[in-house]
């Protein structure tokens, strides 16, 4: 009794050092995640703008280690990670150590939290080949047998197998070490996800998870799985049915979320204050989750914080009417309940237009439940070890960002409204590209169309609708399970509100088809259900991936939105001459509703939008009107009265 009251009692401290991670008070920056060994290694202009071959980069690592984490304060800046372990083998990199305590103990005494950067994707053997005799045998392989290396030029950069038990053991004293002797806040293992190996290995584990796998004859037409050879990634996309394919993805995704749980239960013992993170990429992208083992659910169940990297600066580019963004990602990991830094690459070498709005991205996060991010330390200048003129251009913007969130705190803390809820079948999205498209155009049409929506994020045993579903949009989502089906149905005749589209529950959560639809004939004639036949569609491009690649709806959206009338769908308000490039997040605030307005272009001055809401007080709007450029970024519309 005594061991499981100590362990409940850790538990719940862990827990509160998570929960202090508020989303509003944090500022996130780069320390100098890479070893000089790294850069030198590289040669070429990398990480941070830092030239790897120049004469004074291990300079600027000395003036970092000691003296960044006075700007930072100064900044207002007090989370980052920082270099701890690249990759190159622990007796190699430890020679570092002593420098790397140095900023550690530097940003502490300056108010700075720091996660240790450890590198999950690397091994570079020409440093570790000494320490790890053995190590060809911690790597991966691709499909022909070659050793599979790191991206780019990075020859010398092997991939580990994550099915190498070795390798995993192998890492866990070394995060120990980060948050007991090291000192470091917590850890943040770089680019959490893994290349599908097929070393022998791999495939031996893998024939031995299908043989305990049920009903092997119904579901791979044979049972003698000893000969089987995981399918090449050739075959890992589109309408995914091949049965050992998807058992690939299901099994490898499992495998890497299973040592992050492993990750997570040493660490906590070793440290039960300290923070487990990861960068996991843009999460929401279909090949990711196909090739890189990223089931995003499964994932963040092992996790404190979550790093999304992507190069989706908020843009909006007219020519070609493509808005990018991360409210997609922002509003999936906020439905998770995963605090996180939704990185968007482009931030570190913003160009001249960028840097005027350079407000942009951080409102974008901070609208979002995201931690805001600021890379002007990781920045050096002609003459100096940081960019004095881009310090100064940014120093009174991040003064008046602080100054609006701490105004306006109690509305960026309310809950969001969302209304219309889209149904998000995680698995459905990973084995169909109709499903991920499906999911996709709603998501557009909701955006330009300015219907504050959410997601309900499901698997195949389980679909709960929560209590504040208004609208439940299924958007040509064929693959569904039965108990899916079931839980909709149930739903629409209590009286639920249901916009179903496309062939929605024509295949089985595994993409089988089914031989009588189990959705369709059961919704039929309910009043409160309309089901369109004809999907909606993209003018164009459809592409999430590193950045974004994605067309307008091809009718404006202009037929889901009469479906979601239809059903008697009504907002408490109304915009009028909101353009598409315009993006609102509404809050439920105490007195009625928030309307944020975030311009995606703003070298377009916001037009005059208005904001009608009979028998409720609108309040004149709010604009961040210090600074001439940000006057254009962002409008706030209080709408009084529930």
């Amino acid at each position: 009794m005594k061991k499981l009251v100590i362990a409940f009692l850790i538990g719940i401290e862990a827990l509160a050092v998570v929960a202090a991670m508020d989303p509003l008070d944090m500022r996130w920056t780069f320390g100098a995640h890479e070893p000089i060994t790294m850069y030198r290694r590289k040669g070429v202009k990398t990480t941070g703008g830092i030239e790897g071959s120049s004469k004074w980069t291990d300079e600027w690592l000395n003036w970092f280690d000691t003296e960044s984490p006075k700007l930072m304060k100064e900044l207002g800046l007090n989370w980052c990670h920082a270099r701890f372990y690249k990759g190159m083998g622990w007796e190699f990199e430890k020679k570092d150590y002593p420098n790397v305590r140095r900023f550690v103990d530097a940003a502490h005494a300056n108010g700075v939290h720091v996660l240790a950067y450890i590198q999950f994707m690397t091994l570079y053997y020409e440093n570790m080949l000494a320490e790890i005799p053995e190590l060809a045998t911690w790597a991966a392989k691709d499909y022909e047998g070659r050793f599979r290396c790191y991206h780019g030029n990075s020859y010398y950069r092997w991939l580990p197998c994550i099915s190498c038990d070795e390798w995993v053991d192998y890492l866990i004293p070394i995060m120990k070490f980060a948050v007991t002797e090291g000192g470091f806040d917590g850890v943040m293992f770089d680019n959490a996800t893994s290349k599908i190996c097929y070393c022998e290995r791999c495939k031996r584990k893998f024939r031995e998870h299908l043989a305990k796998l049920p009903d092997l004859e119904q579901r791979f037409g044979f049972t003698d799985m000893r000969f089987v050879q995981p399918p090449p990634e050739s075959v890992l996309k589109g309408e995914i049915k091949d049965a050992l394919a998807q058992e690939l993805i299901f099994w490898r995704s499992r495998m890497i979320s299973d040592i992050f749980a492993k990750f997570h239960r040493e660490l906590k013992k070793a440290n039960p204050n300290a923070i487990l993170s990861a960068n996991v990429f843009e999460p929401r992208c279909a090949d990711r989750m196909r090739t890189e083992c990223v089931d995003i659910p499964q994932m963040i169940a092992n996790l404190d914080f979550m790093v999304a990297q992507s190069g989706n600066y908020p843009e909006y580019d007219a020519a070609n009417d493509r808005l990018r963004t991360r409210f997609r990602l922002l509003k999936t990991l906020r439905t998770l309940g995963m605090p996180n830094v939704a990185l968007c690459d482009n931030d570190s070498n913003m160009t001249p237009e960028q840097e005027k709005y350079y407000l942009l991205p951080l409102l974008e996060d901070v609208l979002l439940g995201g931690v805001p991010t600021d890379r002007t330390v990781v920045s050096p200048g002609a003459d100096c070890f940081y960019d004095k003129h881009k310090l100064e251009r940014r120093r009174p913007l991040l003064g008046l960002f602080n100054t609006f969130v701490r105004n306006e705190r109690g509305m960026l803390a309310s809950r969001p409204y969302e209304p219309v809820k889209l149904l998000f079948p995680v698995q459905s999205t990973i084995l169909s590209d109709r499903c991920h498209r499906g999911l996709g155009v709603a998501e557009e049409i909701c955006l330009r169309r300015h219907v504050p929506f959410g997601y309900i994020i499901s698997n195949p045993d389980a679909l709960i609708i929560p209590e504040d579903t208004e609208v439940l949009v299924v958007s040509d989502q064929t693959c569904l399970s039965e108990a899916q089906c079931d839980s909709l149905v149930t739903w629409a005749k209590k009286g639920g509100k249901l916009v179903v589209t496309g062939d929605s529950g024509r295949c089985d959560e595994l993409n089988r088809q089914y031989q009588t639809n189990p959705l369709k004939p059961r919704l039929a004639g309910l009043a409160n259900v309309v089901w369109r036949d004809a999907s909606d569609t993209f003018s164009g491009r459809f592409s999430i991936s590193w950045a974004h690649n994605i067309s307008a709806p091809s009718d404006n959206g202009d037929r889901l939105v009469a479906d979601l009338a239809k059903v008697g769908f009504r907002m408490p308000y109304e915009l009028r001459n909101v353009p598409p490039w315009v993006l609102t997040e509404v809050k439920r605030t105490q007195d009625g509703y928030a309307v944020n307005c975030l311009n995606f272009n703003p070298s377009t001055p916001l037009p005059e939008i208005e904001v009608l809401a009979p028998g409720r007080v609108v309040r004149k709007p709010t604009a961040i009107e210090e600074d001439t450029a940000s006057r254009s970024l962002y409008r706030l519309f209080d709408v009084v009265g529930q």
